[in-house]
């Protein structure tokens, strides 16, 4: 009896230590696949080797109608390569130019067909545009008259529904094509010194169309109109040229309006209001020049966006809308910071974390607070001078990173599992997003009625407009999204008609104004 009793207890405890010794495993394991995410993790198939050196970077979009996204970017080989998420080569492509290819390659609508083409400048003085199946969209490398190192971007300026195309020319002109191949009339425009820099394109005037803002080495920051007309209190001239740094463009200051960031090779970082006057405690001097993009993004959760910028000395700087440091930063690095940052949640911590690439080949990420991520930096054998590209290819909430290098390599690594958090996707590829508008925005488009910007159509956009009309309160950011009535104007109408729209069962909202 009493040895049965001691067997039962000896049987009792072996249970409860396999239980215990199970359920550590678990909690142990869940940990761990915790800790993997945001720590990189080589994608099977790739690096994928192209035939030159990289400063091209890459973009991501589904140019095929799959349900996946590819990766296109361009090649010193004069080359234009577009992969699937596998490591293979999309059908068609890659697509050869007659020039080298340091402009990136945009993504856009423009024959209005629903689908994506692929836009890139090249040194050979050509824009190119092609279909998704590699086939030349119609009208077709289109010529000017010098090498094309900025990259396009692209936007629909006259609100008709169809995608143009802006760049710049080393000899100073600023071009603008329709989707047809065709010149926009007033295009292009004259600047009086070389562009190297992005066209940034945005509403930054509230009126009911958007202009294009392009730096140049003349040491001015040009603003043009869909006519080639120069925005009132533009150019605005700075103290040293204007190289590779682009403009982005954000509502810094929370006013409704937008302001346009660029930095400068003196390393001046402005911030210039849409009347061209800067912001309080702009320009800022930094240490180095600036070629790297800003990226704008909100990384301490307060609700205003941040500024990060990297300079040739190898420093990352997260700048406040005051011109004041973020706590723990700026951070510096061995080497060169000429790519420029990407601002997103990697590790689902529900925080933003900055990525870069150096001209030592490293990749690190950061933290909001400047502490370098467990797992980072990547070490490659040669330099990261363009950006990187950051998204989900392939629908499965990982995210992936994308880096080409000075090796000739494509390089993609995963995040883990919930790495990708749409809903702080900040700054995932160079200039913001695959139209590389330079536009801070979580979505290329925007919902026409949602005058408040925040992603729907409710009674908080009907007094957003009553108070903008009539309380002093800020504009609506984006103009044509209040102008549900399609008159040209906002006005108490458009909350009429929003309340009939929403209440009454009237009708719907009209898209576009018809001048």
């Amino acid at each position: 009896m009493l040895i049965s009793r001691c067997v039962r207890k000896i049987f009792k405890g072996i249970i409860l230590m396999i239980y215990f010794f199970c359920l550590s495993i678990r909690v142990f394991s869940s940990q761990d696949a915790f800790a993997q995410t945001g720590i990189p993790t080589p994608k099977s198939g790739w690096p994928k080797s192209t035939g030159e050196r990289i400063f091209s970077s890459p973009v991501l979009g589904n140019i095929d109608g799959d349900n996946s996204l590819e990766i296109v970017v361009g090649c010193f080989d004069n080359r234009v390569y577009a992969f699937k998420a596998d490591g293979s080569l999309v059908p068609g492509w890659p697509k050869q130019t007659a020039g080298k290819l340091f402009s990136s390659p945009a993504l856009g609508d423009l024959d209005g067909n629903g689908s994506l083409e692929i836009v890139i400048g090249s040194w050979d003085f050509k824009l190119y545009a092609w279909k998704g199946d590699g086939t030349l969209l119609s009208g077709f490398p289109v010529l000017t008259e010098n090498m094309l190192y900025s990259t396009p971007a692209i936007g629909d300026l006259d609100e008709d529904g169809i995608d143009e195309v802006a760049i710049g020319s080393v000899d100073g002109k600023l071009y603008l094509w329709n989707g047809d191949g065709t010149l926009v009339s007033g295009f292009p425009v004259q600047t009086a010194g070389a562009i190297f820099s992005s066209p940034a394109i945005g509403n930054i005037d509230q009126d009911f169309s958007k202009e294009i803002i392009i730096p140049c080495s003349d040491h001015k920051v040009y603003a043009f109109k869909k006519d080639g007309a120069p925005v009132s209190g533009w150019p605005v001239t700075g103290t040293e040229a204007f190289y590779l740094s682009s403009p982005a463009l954000g509502d810094l200051d929370k006013d409704g309006e937008l302001e346009i960031v660029v930095g400068s090779l003196g390393g001046k970082l402005y911030i210039l209001k849409n009347d061209g006057t800067s912001l309080s405690g702009f320009p800022l001097n930094l240490a180095g020049s600036i070629f790297s993009s800003p990226g704008l993004g909100d990384l301490d959760g307060d609700g205003y966006k941040e500024v990060v910028v990297g300079t040739d000395s190898g420093k990352v700087y997260a700048v406040k809308k005051d011109g004041t440091f973020l706590s723990g930063w700026p951070v510096q690095v061995t080497g060169e910071i000429i790519s420029s940052p990407l601002i997103a949640d990697i590790n689902a911590d529900s925080q933003v974390e900055v990525l870069i690439g150096t001209s030592e080949g490293e990749i690190f990420a950061w933290n909001k607070e400047g502490a370098l991520l467990s797992g980072w930096p990547i070490v490659l054998n040669n330099w990261v001078n363009s950006t990187l590209a950051l998204g989900d290819l392939e629908g499965d909430g990982k995210a992936e990173l994308v880096a080409g290098d000075g090796d000739s390599l494509i390089y993609i690594w995963e995040l883990g599992e919930g790495s990708f958090n749409q809903s702080l996707l900040y700054w995932p590829v160079y200039r913001g997003n695959s139209k590389r508008t330079g536009l801070f925005r979580k979505s290329d488009s925007y919902v026409y009625g949602d005058a408040n910007d925040d992603g729907g159509v409710s009674v908080s956009d009907i007094i957003f407009i009553i108070s903008y009309l009539f309380k002093g309160g800020p504009p609506p950011l984006i103009p044509s999204s209040a102008d549900v009535n399609a008159d040209c104007k906002i006005s108490v109408s458009d909350a009429i008609y929003l309340v009939g729209y929403l209440f009454k069962q009237g009708p719907p909202l009209l898209q576009g104004c018809a001048e």
